[in-house]
């Protein structure tokens, strides 16, 4: 839009009328305009004439202009005219839209405040143009999958860059504007809140992260997690000297509260009361039958926990040995991936209470040098395996697990959820060829507070403490051999760490000295005190057989008592004392040589209120027909319509983000083998199996009817639930206040035992209240069978009161005819039950003699 403004005067000799009109020279101007105007003699007017052009399909290119002829005709019909150019510009806005990970996104709508639209395409781009109007525009653009709408704003203005000897320049500047967008959701704020078991706040670092976002942040007792999208998350969080945790939540576009407990990690502080003793045999025993070879050893830092790998080659096969490293009393034996021989390779390691324990085997060449991974806990459950890699040449000699027992290192870093971290999980970093997959490195060792020894980066030379995160914390030392072929130990300050090479021992702690000691090289063994008193390990001439042990103090004074050493192959450091293990294929001899005035004892944990969770849930993948590990979760973490199972008697706290706020309002008890699922609502629903419910506050489960064991016929049903499509005489409704109670759901059968207060079982054609000690069966014709519940604790009660009033009665009574009799039966009896106990223990050891060459 344009005002044309001159002056007309009339020159002549009478007034008259002026006819103006206003056309275009070159083309058809589709806005032509004539006005008239009675001027006297002499007069002069002033003639304001606006005039508007379309430039909705214009851009801003040096053709476009367009000249205006203004012509004015007198009663006589003698004219006079001039003329005057105008740019013929429209405004132009152009850019590209990404999502928060710099992806394109497409199908944006970008809308102008003067009318103009466009449709980002396939790569993000988008192009407005023919925008008429000057002055500040509104640019918003909006997606119906994100809940934010983004705006700018920008000022159109047109200014003409003068040319020498031009009326007019086609170089004009101001209407041209390149604007970037980055769609989002609206964030979600989470206020975390991070306490100790007894509830005192503690300094913590949360990490929350997905596939897509990441955020972290340093949390004193309570403060915000903010810049987080809508979406599922890992929560990790961890503290020097507590137990690192990990919880999945799902973050919905309002503000949370989260609240996390941590655990102090125990440990001997310090080497008070240490001292050396002539070595002193603790047990000897022989791991497995037939030719079988101990090839590695470790044990927790609690004292309390020896695992050994000993492998058959001429059987090819391998086992775990779960012992306790004081008695020597086997816990468990588990068969493990057979390592080739001299091919193969084989680590092992041990959080600080043997929680967690962490198997890396290479198979060898002759495997495709398959490497695996196992986790198992101190009574040798296996809580999961992984195959890491296949074909790759070499042999990995890394298993390294953290004193929390929360992380596990084979070379790259995962938790014991088996979970492989990325970069961008632990660094916030993008590989440029593998964008946000590439996978995060662990170092050597682990330290209490969770970071890493690992190699120096850049000029720096030996070794350097880092953060997960590779944020170098201080320089170490330089141990000048290479970093492949070193065993690390350190004490419980992590300042204090010893290495050992094949032919040497490094001590850096207040002092830094080195020793000369020959190794051979699969028995590199070296532990220091926790108090850093004291450093033992294995040294010899690289022979096995000649394998002898060295003490030294932590100046490197030798302190080794005297002993004939023979065959020392592994060495032990930890809360109890100083401990050496003789080993010749597959029989071991236990030596304690340092001990302590006094046990530790660690302090008793307090029972909270805090949030329980889980790591023995799987799910069902309905795509490939199996159960897979669910990851540790906890009942606010499970997801809407999968199946879980528990894979062991496993409690979750009630936990429920609603209302915006983390509220528990009770525990729940689940048998193993229970199927269970939830809604959106978090109602939990009941497919099989067997769940007690300790509820303090109002509570629902609804238990879905079957009539055989289905996943197709249990994951139908759960979809038909949330959807609303279930018909009501399908599932039961069981309704509780402030109640402990018990559902069993069976074939065509469920059960509601009620401890405590009172429960509502509703269903079609069914309303029925079960009180306290009172339970129902309801088969699957609906017939309903009530009988009296006796509670465990009730059983309990009566059980002593029995035996507490027989007692007294056969005390008052013993000297009577029945008296006597009652107490020789019973004397009978505990003689018969003692020889008949041996007599199946003797049957059992023989039997075990007889099968156990034969398996």
């Amino acid at each position: 839009d344009h005002n044309i403004s001159f002056d007309l005067t009339n020159t002549g000799e009478l007034g008259g009328k002026a006819t103006i009109s206003f056309t275009d020279s070159y083309v058809n101007y589709s806005g032509k305009v004539t006005i008239t105007r009675n001027l006297s003699v002499g007069e002069t007017t002033r003639v304001t004439q606006p005039l508007h052009f379309d430039v909705s399909k214009a851009n801003d290119g040096c053709a476009l202009t367009k000249t205006i002829i203004i012509t004015v005709v007198d009663d006589q019909n003698r004219s006079v005219s001039d003329s005057i150019t105008f740019p013929l510009r429209a405004g132009l806005v152009y850019g590209r839209i990404t999502d928060l990970k710099d992806k394109p996104v497409k199908g944006v709508t970008v809308s102008t405040s003067t009318g103009q639209t466009a449709i980002s395409g396939n790569n993000g781009f988008y192009h407005l143009s023919g925008i008429p109007k000057l002055g500040k525009i509104t640019i918003t653009a909006t997606h119906p999958e994100y809940s934010l709408s983004q705006t700018k704003d920008v000022i159109m203005s047109l200014t003409e860059i003068p040319q020498t000897g031009a009326s007019f320049s086609c170089e004009t500047t101001g209407l041209t504007h390149h604007v970037n967008f980055v769609m989002k959701d609206q964030d979600v704020l989470f206020t975390v809140t991070v306490k100790d078991t007894s509830g005192n706040p503690v300094n913590a670092h949360v990490l929350a992260v997905n596939s897509d976002f990441r955020t972290e942040a340093d949390i004193n007792d309570s403060g915000p997690l903010s810049e987080l999208q809508p979406g599922k998350y890992t929560f990790t969080i961890s503290a020097p000297g507590y137990k690192t945790i990990s919880q999945d939540v799902n973050a919905v576009p309002n503000d949370q509260n989260l609240e996390f407990t941590l655990e102090k990690l125990q440990g001997r502080p310090n080497d008070n009361g240490l001292h050396l003793i002539t070595p002193k045999l603790l047990w000897k025993k022989t791991l497995g039958t037939g030719e079988r070879i101990i090839s590695q050893m470790n044990g927790s830092k609690n004292g309390n926990l020896l695992v050994a790998y000993v492998l058959d080659n001429k059987a090819k096969n391998s086992n775990l040995f779960f012992l306790e490293l004081l008695t020597g009393r086997q816990i468990k034996m588990v068969s493990v991936p057979y390592a080739l021989g001299n091919q193969g390779f084989v680590e092992l390691d041990a959080s600080y209470d043997g929680g967690t324990v962490g198997l890396s085997v290479d198979l060898g060449i002759l495997k495709d040098n398959e490497h695996i991974m196992k986790a198992f806990d101190s009574a040798g459950n296996e809580f999961g395996t992984i195959t890491l890699s296949k074909g790759r040449g070499g042999i990995v000699t890394e298993m390294d697990v953290s004193p929390d027992g929360f992380y596990l290192c084979p070379g790259n870093l995962f938790n014991k959820g088996l979970h492989k971290y990325t970069r961008y999980e632990t660094e916030g970093k993008m590989d440029y060829k593998k964008g946000s997959t590439a996978a995060a490195y662990c170092g050597e060792h682990f330290l209490r507070n969770n970071n890493i020894v690992t190699s120096c980066e850049g000029k720096q030379e030996g070794l350097c403490e880092e953060t997960l995160s590779n944020q170098q914390v201080r320089i170490i030392g330089d141990p000048d051999e290479s970093a492949k072929s070193t065993i690390i130990d350190s004490a419980y300050d992590d300042r204090t760490i010893v290495v050992r090479t094949y032919k040497k021992l490094y001590y850096f702690g207040k002092s830094t000295w080195n020793k000369e000691l020959k190794s051979d090289n699969m028995y590199k063994s070296v532990a220091v005190s926790p108090g850093s008193m004291y450093t033992i390990v294995t040294e010899g001439n690289g022979s096995s057989h000649l394998l002898q042990l060295k003490i030294f103090g932590n100046t490197g004074g030798d302190k080794t008592p005297d002993f004939t050493y023979r065959d020392v192959k592994f060495v032990f450091a930890n809360d109890k004392g100083l401990f050496f293990a003789e080993v010749v294929l597959n029989r071991i001899q236990l030596y304690q040589v340092g001990e302590y005035d006094s046990v530790y004892n660690p302090p008793a944990v307090p029972t909270t209120n805090k949030p329980l969770t889980t790591s023995d849930l799987s799910y069902y993948d309905y795509d490939d027909g199996v159960f897979r590990s669910a990851r540790t979760q906890n009942f606010n973490s499970l997801e809407e319509g999968k199946i879980y199972r528990a894979d062991s008697n496993i409690t979750l706290d009630m936990l429920s983000s609603l209302t915006g706020t983390l509220t528990s309002y009770g525990t729940l008890n689940i048998l193993a083998g229970t199927l269970f699922s939830i809604d959106i609502n978090q109602r939990l629903l009941l497919l099989k199996g067997q769940m007690t419910a300790d509820f303090n506050s109002p509570a629902t489960i609804y238990a879905i009817k079957f009539d055989r064991y289905d996943m197709n016929l249990f994951q139908s049903r759960v979809n038909q639930f949330i959807d609303h499509t279930l018909p009501e005489s399908e599932y039961f409704i069981i309704k509780n206040i402030h109640t402990k109670f018990t559902v069993i759901n069976n074939p065509n059968k469920i059960n509601v035992a009620v401890d405590s207060g009172q429960v509502q079982v509703l269903s079609k054609k069914i309303d029925k209240f079960v009180s306290a000690n009172k339970q129902i069966t309801i088969d699957g014709k609906n017939n309903i069978k009530e009988s009296v519940y006796l509670s465990s604790k009730t059983y309990l009660i009566i059980t002593v009161i029995l035996i507490v009033i027989s007692s007294i009665l056969l005390f008052i009574y013993r000297k009577s005819k029945t008296g006597k009799k009652i107490l020789h039966i019973l004397k009978v009896i505990a003689i018969w039950f003692w020889k008949t106990i041996e007599q199946i223990v003797k049957l059992i050891w023989t039997m075990i003699k007889k099968v156990a060459p034969i398996i």
